[in-house]
């Protein structure tokens, strides 16, 4: 299943793995506490990932490029490093990551500014023009 499928999404369980979806329900029912329920659907879950197809270099590029920045780097920027036009990228960003990367910098700047907010004295003010608002 395509990522981008499940963008904006909440779909069932069955939906994304289909009949191992009733052998994961019974199989975390089965283990005694929650913490071993997460560790055991983590780890099915990242097995699944592994076992789908992996960005384009191009896509992580662009994800790493954002992270680093908090968000900070317009998506004009980035078209213009990687040699794209702004449709290309977006298109292939959203196929492959589930969101535009304008999404993407959206959260990395927000994230950013509840991250300060947390442990800054800055005022709001002063946060939101350094996360880019």
């Amino acid at each position: 299943m395509a990522i981008h499928t499940l963008a904006n999404r909440a779909p069932a369980l069955e939906d994304i793995l289909g009949k191992a979806a009733h052998r994961l329900e019974e199989r975390l029912h089965a283990l005694a506490d929650w913490d071993s329920r997460f560790d055991h659907l983590d780890a099915t879950l990242a097995r699944r990932l592994d076992e789908g197809q992996a960005p384009s270099p191009s896509t992580v590029w662009v994800w790493r490029r954002l992270e680093d920045s908090s968000g900070q780097l317009t998506i004009g920027m980035l078209v213009s490093e990687l040699g794209c036009s702004r449709k290309h990228l977006a298109e292939r960003f959203h196929e492959e990551v589930g969101v535009p990367p304008k999404t993407l910098a959206r959260l990395l700047r927000f994230n950013r500014a509840v991250r300060l907010l947390r442990a800054s004295p800055a005022s709001l003010p002063e946060i939101a023009h350094g996360c880019g608002y």
